[in-house]
């Protein structure tokens, strides 16, 4: 069947209409259920952006056309199938087959669709963008002074505190077996009873207690091994201290309300590209869909390796069931959408998601109509008179009004942070290296408090021969 044919067969009879008594035209307009261009009206009928622009367009023509819409049988925009016929599927399809006039919806101008049908002037702008699931907030567990505790996991807590006993066990015993420190000097008497006593067990502990709260403390090791231990015990207490304040700082800022300058695990579609724990797909048989499939960018192009064989399939029959599944994945599916479109949606209750990134390229949406129809010229030119005169801004302004705090535009996306959830407890893993730097502080305090024994035994051998 020449679907051209059949589609300019309806255009004559619709100028056959015209020509008695220039009666009013009624054309058959195809489109999608995708909110805010197209849904059901509070009674019956429909509403919408594109409702209202063809409202706009009838009264620009003084209400030469009366436009009726019907939903596309196979709810998509449409793509060849057929290229040996010239196939399509979706409103392009039904354009081609003359079971509709027009096409309204978000609908991508291409080059591959231009080939088939007509396109009016752009009403509206967009690309391909990243949306995302936010983080669920995790409030504070327990008690206020739990929050306390939880910039750090129990485990660090635990080894904090060993590490304390270790420190000081250490310190002490250096200092009772080391004749350079303050107990031996004391028995020599080269330094008072008092200043002997500076460090028992109690005054120790104080010692390295102190250093831990960034405090200072009378006593002062007077040997070069008990102040190696030292050393390395305060570059432990700073990096604790540190990390402390700082994540303590972060659960604070975040245990209310979701910040804005946090970061996700994806910031762009590379980073998409370079991971395999989030899955990611786009509308199936649509502009997207085929933006990938044809691109000749290296990213791109292993982005849809990635996509066409996922398991389960990560191409959605609709935005609606692409924003559904980003909803229920718990941040494990990305879902690329047109800007527009993605602006509306994350501006929406509950507000639970993010566009991030920005668009991968840029594409008008505009109404399609058959090739060679004569209402193209109509459409077209009442278009761009509400584009001049700015009717086409503020319909999109009213239909794209946002409900969320802090709404993004096409221009911004939020970042966030993932690790376990919005805020996580510091763990072993990031407390390493103070510990690793702890421990080889004692190990070489411990090898120069036995080179300081020698070293005062050979001395007092040498005095000794010397007293002869």
């Amino acid at each position: 069947m020449d679907f051209s044919r059949l589609s300019l067969f309806s255009t004559f009879l619709i100028l056959g209409v015209m020509s008695v008594g220039h009666a009013e035209v009624t054309l058959k307009v195809t489109s999608i259920i995708n909110d805010p261009y197209l849904r059901k009206g509070p009674q019956r009928g429909y509403e919408g952006l594109v409702v209202d622009i063809l409202k706009k367009v009838s009264e620009v023509t003084s209400n030469k056309y009366k436009f009726t819409f019907q939903e596309v049988k196979d709810e998509k925009y449409g793509m060849i199938v057929n290229a040996s016929e010239k196939k399509w599927n979706g409103m392009i399809g039904e354009i081609l087959t003359g079971e509709a006039h027009i096409a309204a919806a978000a609908l991508t101008v291409t080059k591959e669709r231009e080939e088939y049908v007509d396109f009016t002037i752009p009403f509206q702008t967009a690309g391909p963008i990243i949306v995302l699931k936010k983080p669920e907030i995790r409030e504070p567990t327990g008690s206020s002074a739990l929050l306390l505790l939880q910039p750090l996991s129990a485990g660090v807590w635990i080894m904090i505190l060993a590490s304390f006993g270790f420190a000081s066990i250490a310190v002490y015993s250096i200092s009772r077996f080391n004749p350079y420190e303050l107990p031996h000097l004391a028995a020599e008497g080269k330094v008072s009873e008092e200043q002997g006593a500076q460090l028992n067990l109690k005054n120790t502990l104080w010692l390295v207690f102190s250093q831990l709260t960034w405090q200072g403390y009378l006593v002062t090791p007077r040997a070069v091994a008990t102040r190696i231990v030292m050393v390395s015990w305060w570059l432990f207490a700073v990096f604790t201290i540190c990390a402390y304040t700082a994540n303590f700082a972060g659960q604070i800022m975040t245990s209310g309300r979701l910040s804005d300058s946090m970061e996700l695990p994806i910031s762009s579609h590379i980073d998409l590209a370079q991971q395999t724990s989030i899955a990611y797909g786009t509308v199936a048989e649509g502009s997207t869909m085929a933006f990938f499939k044809k691109s000749q960018n290296p990213t791109l192009q292993k982005m849809w390796e990635f996509m066409s064989v996922a398991e389960p399939t990560v191409f959605m029959k609709t935005i609606s069931d692409g924003i559904a599944r980003v909803r229920s994945s718990g941040g494990r599916y990305a879902f690329i959408m047109e800007s527009a479109m993605a602006t509306f949606v994350v501006n929406k209750s509950p507000c639970d998601l993010t566009k991030v990134g920005y668009p991968l390229n840029i594409a008008n949406y505009a109404f399609a109509t058959a090739k060679g129809s004569p209402y193209h010229r109509d459409l077209s030119d009442a278009m761009l008179l509400l584009q001049e005169n700015g009717e086409l801004v503020q319909l999109e302004k009213k239909w794209f009004k946002g409900e969320c705090e802090g709404m993004q535009d096409d221009r911004s996306a939020i970042r966030l942070n993932l690790k376990d959830g919005l805020m996580y407890s510091l763990d072993l893993e990031d407390f390493a290296i103070p510990f690793i730097i702890l421990a080889i502080g004692v190990v070489v305090g411990v090898l120069a408090a036995v080179i300081e024994n020698r070293d005062f035994k050979k001395k007092a051998q040498i005095e000794a021969r010397e007293n002869r």
